[in-house]
């Protein structure tokens, strides 16, 4: 039998992933959007520490989510903020795995501050909630083959590591 391609090894990985994303997801069958919803109100944290992607910068990131919009403000390593975007986001579901989809982000702060541009922009990813943790997986969903897969791990704020501050 032939070695795999690196593209089929890829693809192979990359089924693999999201099918085991799908059945952790699966564990809480009650869980609805609703429910998610609910979950996600609040603020959540990722700290430089935290693993990330390989071309993840490492830099303190804070996401607030009230109702159906969220908040991602990103700092510097001494407070300042570098930049801060806007978005209303909806959940839903792909087959059994769970998906985020933030509609048209805003910058409000930063490197292109008060700019939305002109056409409307989605960004989609692969959710999971459980108990303080927030996971985000990018580029496992349909027509992110060619994406870095990126997995985030959010955690609820006031929860994360001792000497982390709010600024």
């Amino acid at each position: 039998m032939p070695l795999p391609t690196p593209r089929t090894f890829l693809i192979a990985l990359t089924t693999c992933a999201a099918v085991s994303l799908a059945a952790c997801t699966n564990q809480q069958p009650n869980s609805n959007r609703t429910g998610d919803l609910s979950a996600l109100q609040g603020r959540w944290e990722q700290l430089p520490d935290d693993p990330g992607g390989t071309s993840t910068p490492r830099q303190r990131v804070v996401k607030e989510v009230k109702g159906d919009t969220e908040t991602v403000t990103t700092y510097g390593p001494t407070g300042q903020v570098l930049q801060a975007q806007t978005a209303r986001f909806h959940l839903s579901r792909s087959g059994p795995v769970r998906v985020y989809t933030a509609e048209n982000p805003k910058v409000t702060a930063g490197a292109g501050g008060g700019t939305s541009g002109t056409e409307r922009r989605r960004l989609r990813y692969v959710y999971r909630i459980h108990g303080s943790e927030f996971d985000e997986v990018w580029g496992l969903l349909a027509g992110q083959e060619q994406r870095e897969v990126v997995v985030k791990r959010w955690k609820r704020a006031g929860g994360a590591s001792a000497g982390a501050t709010a600024p």
